[in-house]
């Protein structure tokens, strides 16, 4: 914050637990924000992180506001957004012989939920086919040859809206989102014919999206390609780009890690399991991303994110 000034914006805290962590290394690092914002629409997390934060850091509870919906404009300093974008609306398609169709949600005759294709797609999937980036993936070989045996994926439409929303209400700073995603040469291949969407019930996840409806979290994988064309479109740079592994690394973790044990074997052991989930490539540390957006930023501060001095792999996008 010492280099942006400002405040801080999360979207959907969760616990509040990252806030309450950031707050306290922020405190320690003499850098506290003028505010830190949260944008929340479930009252009953709301409620919990109000809990979390007022126990735990009662002393910087005054700094914490929380928010309906986005400032409009003028905000400076850090946006955060973790595991948000995977949770946004995705339209569902499938190509096969007769071409794309757009796939809805519909009920059968005992009233029960099922998925029915239409060859005549909403006009919003119908521009994203007819985008030349698109028709060059789709149009490959291996593609046509894979539509005899139905191929299905899907895309996030709403994500457009949404940055253009962040480098409305951003008016210096950096937007910072993490999550589970590729960039779209790696998205759509022809071997992940069942596209990403999971769902996720009492910590089970299954595939089966139109059971449970309403009680289970639905969830689809990011493009992050489609992340960097939505900011370029909207005016804002991308200024980093990694795997979790490397941006961790990069803001050294494991230094961290060794400082906050300070010789004690059996905390150093379970601190070691949870780096390892993190980071390692089985686990989290390939799969979840980190992109940095950023805005009226030096170019000195966006070249040099620590975060990205591990790895920068914007060119992969």
């Amino acid at each position: 914050m010492r280099e942006t000034g400002g405040s801080i914006l999360e979207f959907g805290a969760g616990t509040g637990a990252l806030a309450r962590d950031i707050l306290k290394q922020l405190e320690i690092e003499d850098s506290i924000p003028e505010q830190y914002f949260i944008i929340e629409i479930s009252a009953d997390l709301k409620q919990r992180q109000q809990q979390l934060l007022q126990q735990d850091i009662p002393h910087l509870f005054d700094k914490i506001c929380w928010l309906d919906q986005m400032p409009k404009e003028g905000f400076k300093g850090v946006i955060l957004a973790n595991e948000v974008l995977d949770a946004m609306p995705v339209h569902l398609f499938e190509l096969n012989d007769s071409g794309p169709s757009e796939v809805h949600v519909a009920l059968d005759e005992n009233e029960d939920f099922i998925f029915e294709n239409k060859q005549i797609l909403s006009p919003a999937l119908k521009q994203w086919f007819e985008r030349e980036e698109i028709k060059a993936i789709f149009d490959q070989g291996e593609f046509n040859e894979q539509q005899c045996n139905q191929y299905r994926s899907e895309v996030n439409l709403a994500m457009e809206g949404w940055i253009q929303s962040l480098a409305r209400c951003l008016e210096q700073g950096l937007i910072i989102l993490i999550d589970y995603g590729y960039p779209r040469h790696e998205y759509y291949l022809s071997q992940r014919n069942q596209g990403t969407l999971i769902c996720h019930y009492r910590h089970h996840s299954h595939n089966e999206a139109l059971l449970l409806a309403g009680l289970q979290d639905i969830t689809a994988h990011v493009d992050f390609t489609a992340v960097a064309e939505c900011a370029f479109d909207a005016g804002l740079s991308v200024s980093g780009y990694t795997n979790q592994a490397s941006f961790l690394s990069g803001c050294g973790i494991l230094e961290l890690a060794e400082k906050a044990t300070e010789g004690n074997a059996e905390t150093q052991m379970k601190i070691a399991q949870h780096i390892r989930k993190l980071i390692m490539p089985e686990e989290m540390g390939e799969l979840f991303k980190t992109i940095a957006l950023s805005k009226d930023l030096s170019a000195e501060l966006s070249m040099n994110l620590i975060g990205f001095s591990f790895s920068d792999l914007r060119r992969a996008l």
